[in-house]
């Protein structure tokens, strides 16, 4: 591969093109569900499964309650609470839902399944799991992360992930931990399938919109913990057989920029090497199966990312070492190499900051002499970006949809 030498500006390689608050106490579940059945009015006075007190809608004609199934429907402008999500805009709008519809979810023991991190002391709940390190930390110690989580609670509030297969399994996990699972989530991240993947796993008793949210309450029938194992993904690149868990990135497959950083990354035979953003771990783990003699290390701030790049790893007897991390917070040492295929999505909105710090901070990672390999879409400005941090910068590769990056020397 021939590149021309231009410098400073990005030097570009002659490749072919390639393709708590006091809460009220939940009382056991009723068989009867409501006061009055299914449209009745909801009348949390005469429905103890729902806590005390009564909601009741807001003045004038258009407070009329809707129902829908049996479950009742209380639009968020006409449902006391609602208006006072504005009280708290440092809020998600998740939680500021959830926050105004308290009183559908509220119980003395409450676990939090994947809240925004800052929104934990909010919410006042009794435990909270995060499998983000980024969230995680936000939440300042009060939340537990991982890949499965182990506790009995009253109610599960669940915030819906990212994902048919991450929520399909999350909803399990809510179903093992809590008779009653209060799921939120916004309408375009896929509420509405949400509600009904809750509803095939118990009753819904009421649901209740606002911020451009939905939050949905249902009895369900507890089961036990999901068995990861039987969540697995796997799919073969180079001959390696990689595992991959429910909403790890390009779950079940080689996306095509993994493809084409691989076809022409550079690899030195000994030294260690970063895959910052590892996924399933394929960059990691076809790294160390072409150079054993590399120390390889992962790392994501996805739980689910780092559980599957140890699976992969151990399905291939590769010694690679992988762990949590919000970039670089958790990673020690420096790197001869670092190699990235990196996020540009949190939730359901598009997000650049995680990989502008992979990025920018890459040079505070690397030894004298070592090297940065990034993929991203064509049309992003990373090889400007790049050059903010670096003082030689090549693309060596620039498909219809990738580019790859190759960036070397800390600017300044």
């Amino acid at each position: 591969m021939t590149a021309s030498r231009t410098r400073p500006r990005t030097r570009e390689a002659s490749v072919p093109r390639a393709t708590r608050p006091a809460r009220r106490a939940i009382a056991p579940r009723s068989s009867a569900g409501f006061a009055g059945g299914a449209g009745s009015a909801l009348s949390l006075s005469g429905c103890s499964s729902l806590g005390t007190g009564r909601l009741s809608p807001g003045p004038g004609p258009a407070a009329k309650e809707r129902t829908r199934g049996g479950g009742s429907v209380f639009p968020a402008a006409h449902t006391p609470g609602v208006a006072r999500e504005k009280n708290d805009p440092g809020a998600a709008p998740a939680t500021r839902l959830a926050l105004a519809q308290r009183a559908l979810w509220e119980a003395e023991d409450v676990v939090a399944l994947g809240p925004p991190g800052a929104d934990v002391a909010r919410l006042g709940v009794g435990a909270a799991w995060i499998p983000d390190a980024h969230e995680r930390a936000a939440a300042k110690g009060v939340a537990v992360g991982g890949v499965a989580y182990a506790g009995a609670h009253e109610v599960a509030l669940t915030y819906l992930p990212k994902g048919t297969r991450r929520r399909d399994y999350v909803l399990a996990l809510a179903c093992s931990v809590a008779p009653r699972v209060a799921l939120v989530g916004a309408k375009k991240g896929g509420i509405k399938p949400g509600k009904k993947a809750l509803a095939q796993r118990g009753t819904i008793r009421a649901t209740a919109a606002g911020a451009h949210c939905q939050i949905v309450v249902a009895d369900v029938e507890q089961v036990e913990a999901p068995a990861l194992e039987r969540w697995e993904s796997r799919f073969e690149v180079e001959g390696l057989e990689m595992v991959s868990l429910p909403g790890t990135f390009a779950a079940g497959r080689l996306d095509e920029g993994t493809a084409r950083l691989l076809e022409v990354l550079e690899l030195p035979e000994t030294g260690r090497l970063l895959d910052v953003g590892c996924g399933a771990g394929v960059l990691a783990c076809v790294a160390k199966r072409r150079r054993p003699g590399l120390e390889v290390v992962a790392s994501d701030a996805d739980d689910f990312a780092v559980e599957s790049t140890r699976r992969s790893a151990a399905a291939n007897e590769l010694a690679v070492e992988a762990m949590g991390s919000d970039v670089y917070a958790n990673v020690p040492g420096r790197f001869d190499v670092i190699v990235t295929n990196p996020p540009f999505h949190r939730g359901v909105g598009t997000e650049y900051g995680t990989a502008r710090r992979i990025a920018r901070e890459a040079p505070t990672k690397l030894r004298r002499g070592g090297t940065l390999w990034m993929v991203a879409n064509h049309f992003l400005p990373w090889g400007e970006v790049l050059e903010e941090s670096f003082a030689e910068v090549e693309r060596v590769h620039a498909g219809r949809r990738f580019k790859v990056w190759r960036a070397t020397g800390a600017r300044g």
